[in-house]
């Protein structure tokens, strides 16, 4: 970080909606451009700026701003130009020279503490002096919020979205709730909120406080955990450690909240479990809906299932396993049918047998998976078309989360398939289960011993645990069983049984090392240079990094930057372009982080709309003078990215095991370092493997992989969807 001295000489660009600007700023060094959101910033304003020297290919050296002081300027011409600038109502340039004239350095003190004696410059009158006086109670008012803001430690980024929201009622809501914040303001949370509160000498058992404290528990319980609600106990416990205060002050307050319908508590056994309502809500309809299909539902025999499926058999050239017949005959009546099993056991198989049947009957089947890689990877596998749930369920984007498709417009289908069930969350889920009629039979595919959601709740687990639904659990290897050491190393995995390592001929190996540093540079070195010249791979396109964390050395974010730098280095004429401190370059591999059903392609002359969490693609150019990015992802879809599009893309040479839920790569490298011991678990590296279709590189030490495989601790998720649909099924069975 640099601080810099100089007046703004000139406002080269200024976004009115985001307040993003472009500036001139004249030091005694020279010029040099600022860049940031800068909404007070006017021309002839002296600034002390601090922030990080980037480098733009047409504009040259800037400084990205972090923080900027307003300091008075310091030369008569300086004020000169500062009152001339346009940022003062009534003053124009013939106007600013008069008063310095008249009173020279002190020219802002006068016009500050007795601003009437303007009176004595030629040309200023009583109606003049009132437009000047406006323009400086407005400009006092935006920069006093503005420094008091900076005092308090806030980004100038939220500085602005808090002056857009509150205006002049920022300094009281600052002083007696600044946790409103945290509502109102995107980007504002628990710990900046509380920060605010204590510099105001805000009580450490305000209620204010203590409600945002159990907010904020509950709200990292959900999004860092996967838990829709944590026990009253753990809640209060974790609240009184984080606000230090005493539990029952805690629990108070919950059950104020609890009265006013913030939160809800359901009891379940000896647990009272608190919740957010949107998550009990989502729990609750998720419940509703699948227990009315069990009551209402007729199953009956298919007496013709057994020779239609003998007649696919035949036409095929397969043999269907035993349990691979019973999912069949189950997926031709169930209500709800769950079929879970690992790599190799055979799920497409019996989609593709599934689909034939239905089709025979004249029955309408649809497709979906949580993901786009998942839902391409479906429609690969089967030939038949598969979506996202959202694109199915026709996603409407906007401030208001809201689907086409609903209990008030079902989507008509007999079948819903959903493959990679181990993904839902709980919110997806009640979207998804809202939109089917009664009617609809739904059918879950998925391995329930990955990992589970990245958010909330544990659906495929909770629909297995309620024993309500038809399960199939499939144990037999169907393929790669003879030549393939990925599919049988994950089923020992399973069983907790040590893999087969670095067997000659075969495609699962350990390159031991012995420190993170040691890891790092055998990676960088393994895909730069070791595997491509074996395999004959390509290095980006066929090589993907999985690790469990983003930071350390062997994170995701690290080993990002080792190799970019090794893969993809600069050269010259290679475009770059830095956004929120990551540097992408033409030719980086890339991932979209989020679903972006807007989002315009075109390839080789067509045209269409939406970009998916998961997908990949390599950056082909990066136009400098528009700061727009254009990155192909498959199937020759090419997109034009602002730099603010960027926020959803990150470098993809690395990725975490869980973004990783749903795809397949060709070959797949893990660190075995670097890592917290409380992410030395089973599901984590089992999910890990059974991503890679040829070939899989575990690079660290073989104590880690034991560990991993010996711990069969799966972290508990509190979610009450399994209770609930028992208990629903059970109230209206007694009706």
């Amino acid at each position: 970080m640099v601080k810099v001295e100089g007046s703004i000489a000139q406002i080269r660009y200024k976004n009115e909606d985001n307040q993003y600007t472009v500036a001139l700023m004249e030091t005694e060094d020279g010029d040099i451009t600022i860049v940031g959101i800068l909404p007070a910033l006017r021309e002839g304003d002296y600034v002390q700026v601090e922030g990080e020297f980037v480098f733009h290919h047409t504009f040259g050296e800037q400084i990205d701003v972090r923080n900027i002081s307003y300091l008075p300027p310091n030369t008569p011409e300086a004020i000169e130009v500062y009152l001339s600038s346009g940022a003062f109502t009534g003053i124009g340039p013939v106007t600013a020279k008069r008063i310095v004239a008249a009173f020279g350095k002190k020219t802002l003190k006068i016009m500050e503490e007795n601003p009437r004696r303007l009176l004595e410059v030629p040309g200023i009158g009583e109606k003049t002096l009132e437009k000047i006086l406006e323009g400086i109670e407005e400009q006092r008012d935006i920069r006093d919020i503005l420094i008091y803001l900076q005092n308090m430690g806030i980004s100038l980024n939220q500085s602005y979205r808090i002056i857009k929201e509150y205006g002049e009622r920022t300094p009281w809501i600052l002083s007696n709730n600044p946790y409103k914040m945290i509502e109102d303001i995107r980007g504002i949370g628990f710990r900046t909120a509380d920060a605010i509160a204590l510099k105001n000498n805000i009580a450490q058992d305000s209620i204010f406080r203590i409600e945002a404290g159990l907010r904020y528990v509950l709200q990292e319980a959900s999004e860092t955990d996967g838990h829709c609600f944590l026990p009253k106990e753990i809640l209060a416990k974790k609240t009184a450690e984080l606000l230090n205060i005493h539990p029952n002050q805690a629990t108070d307050v919950m059950f104020q909240m609890v009265i006013q319908k913030d939160l809800l508590v359901k009891e379940y056994g000896s647990v009272n479990g608190v919740y957010f309502m949107p998550l009990y809500r989502a729990e609750n309809n998720v419940a509703g809906r699948l227990a009315k299909k069990i009551i209402l539902a007729k199953e009956k025999a298919e007496e013709e299932t057994d020779s239609q499926i003998l007649e696919y058999e035949h036409r095929e050239g397969i043999s269907l396993g035993e349990e691979q017949k019973e999912a069949v005959h189950l997926a031709m009546s169930c209500p709800v049918l769950v079929i879970t099993g690992g790599p190799g056991t055979g799920k497409t198989t019996i989609l593709k047998c599934i689909l034939n049947l239905l089709e025979q009957k004249g029955e309408r089947a649809v497709l979906c998976a949580p993901t786009g890689r998942a839902a391409k990877r479906m429609e690969e596998s089967t030939g038949h078309e598969a979506k996202t749930v959202h694109r199915l369920l026709g996603y409407r984007p906007g401030e208001k989360f809201s689907f086409e498709y609903d209990e008030d417009n079902p989507l008509l289908t007999d079948v819903l398939i959903v493959d990679e069930a181990s993904m839902m969350d709980i919110y997806l889920m009640n979207n998804l289960t809202a939109a089917m009629d009664e009617s609809t039979r739904m059918i879950f595919v998925g391995d329930m011993d990955q990992l589970p959601s990245v958010g909330p709740g544990n659906v495929l687990g909770d629909l297995i645990a309620s024993r309500l639904f038809s399960t199939v659990y499939l144990h037999k290897i169907y393929r790669q069983q003879e030549e393939s050491n990925i599919v049988i190393n994950a089923h020992r995995i399973n069983r907790g049984l040590k893999p087969y390592l670095n067997q000659e001929g075969k495609d699962f190996f350990l390159i031991r090392s012995k420190s993170s540093e040691d890891s790092l540079q055998t990676i960088v070195d393994l895909v730069s240079r070791r595997l491509p010249k074996s395999y004959a791979i390509d290095p980006i396109g066929d090589i993907q990094i999985l690790s469990p964390v983003k930071k350390g050395e062997t994170g995701v974010n690290h080993m990002n930057e080792a190799l970019q730098e090794s893969l993809n280095p600069p050269e010259k004429g290679k475009k770059e372009i830095r956004h929120y401190g990551i540097l992408y370059r033409e030719g980086d591999k890339v991932m979209q982080m989020k679903n972006d059903y807007q989002m315009e392609w075109e390839a080789y002359g067509q045209k269409g709309s939406g970009i998916y969490n998961g997908e990949l693609g390599r950056i082909s150019a990066i136009d400098t003078e528009t700061d727009r990015v254009y990155i192909e992802f498959d199937e020759g879809r090419v997109v034009a990215m602002e730099k603010k599009d960027l926020d959803g893309v990150s470098l993809a040479y690395a990725g975490t095991i869980h973004k990783s839920q749903g795809s397949e790569y060709p070959v797949v490298v893990i660190p075995l370092h670097g890592w917290n011991p409380l992410l030395y678990t089973r599901n984590l590296i089992y999910t890990a493997i059974t991503r890679a279709q040829k070939l899989v590189v575990l690079v660290g030490e073989e104590k880690v992989l034991s560990l991993m495989v010996e711990n069969n601790r799966i972290a508990m998720r509190y979610s009450g969807l399994a209770n609930q649909i028992f208990q629903m099924t059970k109230n209206l069975r007694g009706k």
